[in-house]
């Protein structure tokens, strides 16, 4: 079974990777860890604020959690640097790969962003970036990096 890391964010673009995942993974043969990264805080000694932004992020993984009750999802949500979160989410959880998408800035969009590059060199396992673009059969099209 392979433990699927996908890191998502609140846009729309991000959602492409659970409809990567749902389209390439059948439920019985993966297990996934749904994570979300907030960078506003920084590195802190824990704090009222950083406590309820972790609250705040459990509650939107949990709702997206519920539109996959045929998988087997954890959740894992995260403060600091992104790239860095994910990189040790993926060693700490054991993931096969990690499923995530492009930069989620519009001026970024012919470029993959410093995020997903900085996983795709410090990662432990193999990295898919979904493409936005979607071909003639509305198919989404990646990139594995490794």
């Amino acid at each position: 079974m392979k433990r699927i890391l996908l890191p998502l964010e609140d846009t729309e673009r991000s959602l492409k990777a659970i409809h990567y995942v749902k389209k390439h993974y059948p439920p019985e043969d993966a297990e996934l860890v749904l994570m979300m990264v907030d960078e506003s805080l920084g590195y802190s000694v824990k704090s009222e604020a950083e406590n309820q932004a972790l609250k705040e992020l459990d509650e939107k993984l949990e709702t997206i959690a519920q539109s996959l009750e045929d998988y087997k999802v954890n959740t894992v949500s995260a403060v600091g640097k992104a790239g860095v979160r994910i990189a040790r989410t993926a060693r700490e959880t054991g993931s096969n790969v990690i499923v995530m998408t492009k930069s989620s800035k519009e001026d970024m969009l012919s470029s993959i962003g410093t995020t997903a590059e900085y996983v795709i060199n410090n990662a432990p396992c193999d990295v898919v970036i979904v493409s936005e673009a979607a071909n003639s059969k509305n198919e989404y099209r990646g990139l594995v990096y490794r």
